[in-house]
């Protein structure tokens, strides 16, 4: 099977256990948002971020690197196995050990313990690496997929039962941990690869020239990302932490389960493709295009109903997630596309490039969110949307140069999805505007009548504007079935 195809039923599979899970997390949430208060979701977002940032600091890069090499063997595997493992160790008793530190330093009553127990996640992350490394680089998604939706459910059953018998945020760390577990084992099922004893020091140090470049722009990526909310719990607590986590993930879900799920099928991909440059660029606006065609009406569509969603399904304890939210609408479309930005550099072998951006983005959004944390949850929100955009045009124009292509070309292939999402987005708002104002027309009922009127809306305009996207779509439906 070619490339091409292997990539296109990758794609596909991802779509589905990205779908699968997006819902699944949507659902979850709206269930631990009536059960448990403002002040756990923002107990749960600090601890989170430490586990997060380890696990990325876990991996030490290598399993990129794997990926990236074209040609692997059992050693470089098998050094790479007891080098993950042996710093999700280290990691889970450094986090365990310091949690008291942490709850110090953000004046969080209860968040030591809440690290303690969620650190365990480290050890389960790093015992996962290796597997799920493997049938990436075989692209085998349709195991994936199977293996993620699984694990997905069981998190949504513990998380929902535990929270139902008042364990509070606890219930979301006992889910991840059993969601982690399962994915565990599923991949070491999956996966024909066996451990063993073997431990090469020289094939160690030539992964590691890639994959030190790699954990390092990882590291600066995470701080650029999570920068408002280490600012919010530390200078204005863990309940505007709660209101900006739920604003955030609103909003950032598309990008976090539907870009970053395409990601890693094109990375391997591009990898493959790495000396030829008309390929490379051509799958990279193609993924570009499609990614904007599914992520554009999504939250542009969000921030016409965006005040109804919040008030009928999470509730009026949220009402204060409605602004925030909606100013990061912008700063969520340049994120999902930019995302594949790194992939070309790092199939180029040029991950030093994506470290130097995220520390240069990282500064950025550090001054703009200093600038604007006298105006609350909204202020950041406001930072991050400009920090967003500048380095998404700062990126994207190192990418043209790198790929040969040029502004108008990336824009081209933006056209089609901004045009019918922003003219949805506008028509929507005005529909709700006049059933609220001539109906009694309220809550999940008029939230329901929008979304499936802004849903045809946006098909009609597609098909008036470039009827030839269904065409694209078919066709790739088309080879991933044969």
């Amino acid at each position: 099977m070619g490339l091409k195809k292997r990539t296109s039923k990758g794609i596909f599979f991802r779509k589905i256990s990205v779908f699968t899970q997006a819902g699944i997390e949507f659902l979850v949430t709206v269930i631990l948002a009536k059960l448990l208060a403002p002040t756990d979701f923002g107990l749960i977002a600090i601890a989170s971020l430490f586990t997060i940032f380890i696990s990325r600091i876990n991996e030490l890069g290598l399993g990129q690197a794997l990926i990236q090499k074209q040609k692997l063997s059992y050693e470089e595997i098998s050094t790479s196995f007891w080098l993950n493992l042996a710093s999700g160790l280290i990691f889970f008793a450094l986090i365990a050990s310091t949690s008291p530190l942490t709850e110090a330093f953000f004046k969080m009553p209860g968040l030591a313990p809440l690290l303690a127990v969620l650190s365990i996640n480290l050890i389960l992350s790093a015992l996962s690496v290796i597997p799920r490394t493997l049938l990436e680089k075989k692209l085998e998604f349709k195991k994936l997929a199977y293996f993620e939706i699984k694990s997905i459910v069981i998190f949504a059953a513990a998380a929902s039962a535990f929270a139902y018998y008042g364990f509070g945020a606890f219930s979301i760390v006992y889910g991840r941990i059993a969601q982690r577990g399962v994915m565990l084992i599923l991949l070491w099922r999956g996966c024909d690869f066996a451990p063993s004893t073997v431990f090469d020091f020289n094939k160690f140090r030539k992964l590691l020239r890639f994959g030190i470049n790699v954990m390092l722009e990882e590291i600066v990526s995470f701080f650029y990302a999570n920068t408002d909310y280490i600012v919010i719990g530390k200078l204005l607590g863990a309940t505007a932490l709660g209101y900006y986590t739920i604003a955030y993930q609103i909003v950032t879900m598309p990008n976090q389960k539907i870009s970053i799920a395409i990601l890693s099928v094109i990375y391997p991909a591009f990898c493959q493709a790495q000396g030829d440059n008309a390929k490379l660029k051509s799958g990279f606006l193609k993924v570009v295009r499609y990614l904007s065609l599914i992520i554009f009406p999504v939250l542009t569509g969000y921030l016409a109903v965006s005040d109804i969603l919040i008030l009928s399904i999470f509730c009026a304890k949220w009402q204060a997630c409605i602004l925030p939210s909606q100013i990061l609408v912008v700063a969520g479309m340049t994120k999902a596309v930019g995302a594949p930005i790194s992939s070309i550099f790092k199939s180029k072998g040029r991950p030093d490039i994506s470290l130097k951006f995220n520390l240069a983005s990282f500064a950025l959004t550090l001054l703009a969110i200093f600038a604007l944390v006298r105006y609350g949850i909204a202020g950041i929100a406001a930072a991050v949307l400009i920090a967003s955009v500048i380095s998404f045009l700062a990126a994207q124009y190192v990418c043209n140069i790198m790929l040969d292509s040029t502004y108008g070309e990336y824009l081209g292939n933006l056209k089609l999805s901004l045009i019918s999402s922003v003219t949805m987005s506008a028509l929507v708002f005005g529909i709700k505007r006049a059933l609220l104002t001539n109906t009694t027309l309220g809550g999940l009922p008029l939230l329901a009548a929008l979304v499936v009127t802004g849903i045809l809306i946006y098909l009609i305009l597609l098909y008036i504007i470039d009827k030839s996207v269904y065409k694209e779509v078919s066709e790739i439906y088309k080879e991933v079935r044969t």
